[in-house]
Order: C-alpha cells, then sequence, then structure tokens
C-alpha cells in the first residue's frame, strides 16, 4: 500500500506533484537606507507571510505525473472560491495556505470530463 504524502486541507494528492516558490528561504524581508554619512544600513525584517508557492504537475517524455482528478480540481476551486485557508503538507514541508489560482486542464483535451478525468496544471497559493 502506498500512502501519499501530499494533501491539501486533508485531500491526499499525487506525491509527484512539484512545490516551487521560495520554500527554503528564510522567513525575512530586508530593507535597505542609506545613514547621513552615506553608509548602507541593510535591516531584517521576520515576515511570517507572504511567500507564494505553486504545486505543478509536470509532462515529461514519459507521460504526464502528478496529475489530479476533476474531483480534486473541483474541491481545490471550492477551497479557492471560498478563500479557504488550508494546509498543504509535501515532503518539502508543512504550510499553511490560500489557494489564489487554479490552471488545469485535462490530460488528452477531453471535451466532457468527469470525475476521474486527469488534469494537469498548477494551483497557486500564498502562506498565510
Amino acid at each position: 500500500m502506498t500512502v501519499s504524502v501530499t494533501s491539501i486541507g486533508g485531500l491526499a494528492l499525487s506525491d509527484d506533484l512539484i512545490l516551487s516558490g521560495p520554500v527554503n528561504q528564510a522567513r525575512v524581508a530586508t530593507k535597505t537606507r542609506a545613514t547621513l554619512g552615506g553608509r548602507t544600513v541593510v535591516t531584517a525584517i521576520p515576515q511570517a507571510t507572504g511567500r507564494m508557492l505553486v504545486l505543478s504537475t509536470y509532462r515529461g517524455s514519459g507521460g504526464s505525473a502528478g496529475t489530479v482528478t476533476m474531483t480534486q480540481a473541483e474541491q481545490l476551486a471550492a477551497w479557492r472560491d471560498a478563500a479557504s485557508e488550508v494546509e498543504l503538507v509535501h515532503h518539502r514541508g508543512t504550510f499553511r495556505v490560500v489557494i489564489l489560482g487554479l490552471e488545469l486542464e485535462p490530460i488528452n483535451g477531453v471535451a466532457d470530463p468527469g470525475a476521474s478525468t486527469l488534469m494537469v496544471g498548477a494551483v497557486t497559493m500564498i502562506e498565510v
């Protein structure tokens, strides 16, 4: 039995999805200013939220991987439309996010996709 690690809001997704964005970036922003003497002062400011994350599928020479089903896409769209805060669990980390956008399409250009139709594309989120 395979156990899925990747999930959003408890909805199990393919472990082949790619998480990109500043995942490994420190949660700080910087502010630069000049003193009266002309020296540059850089101040580190803690940043708890606001990192953009993208969970995406990919198409390689061996076909598509990291797909989502139409049913999963509909649930993700419902959370997006409600601006719900959900937990993203991925092998690169766990994050509290709000889904901002979905760019998903059927793998084979199916005109009338059903619940199990496989979709490829990206889910854009912001960390909260």
